[in-house]
């Protein structure tokens, strides 16, 4: 039994990296979906992991309530890390119902808090849709592989305390 939960975490401490096969991204993605308060609208949000010395890379999709992609959505986006904004793009305008967005190389690994305001739907003003509605989401990076390391020392512990109380069962017996 011992030997089954000791591989299993060393397994999960060395496949912790996820690699790609040939011709896919190494990028580890997030997705989250959001739903505009009246229910109207949904804003899809991809985005990589916080890495740092790496772009935060981000995607957006909006989409009706029937799934569709909404054509001519308005939107702000901010991109916050510790208190600092690292990307700020107002009035952007996502054509096709998606759109693109990259950091500059991050300082750190924390937690990214990535906010879209919708400004509404169309060309020109006055716009139809959601105006004003702010959409947040908080990208936490994976746990390290000190995470794992600690988890593989308590199981590890754990069976060498369960191990030492069963040879002193046995011994008495």
């Amino acid at each position: 039994m011992e030997k089954i939960i000791i591989v299993s975490v060393i397994a999960i401490i060395f496949m912790q990296p996820v690699f790609a096969q040939e011709g896919e991204s190494k990028t580890h993605i997030t997705h989250f979906e959001m739903m505009s308060s009246d229910g109207s609208m949904t804003v899809a949000v991809d985005s990589s992991l916080p890495s740092a010395g790496s772009p935060l890379l981000v995607n957006l999709g909006f989409f009706d309530q029937d799934e569709n992609h909404v054509f001519g959505m308005n939107y702000d986006i901010a991109i916050m890390q510790n208190g600092e904004i690292v990307l700020s793009q107002l009035g952007q305008h996502a054509a096709n119902g998606i759109a693109h967005h990259a950091t500059m190389p991050l300082t750190t690994d924390d937690q990214t808090v990535i906010m879209v305001v919708l400004q509404g739907i169309g060309k020109e003003a006055p716009y139809e849709g959601p105006q004003g509605e702010t959409v947040e989401v908080t990208v936490v990076p994976e746990f390290g592989i000190m995470a794992l390391l600690v988890l593989f020392l308590s199981v590890l512990a754990t069976i060498s305390v369960q191990r030492a109380g069963l040879v002193k069962i046995h011994r008495r017996v």
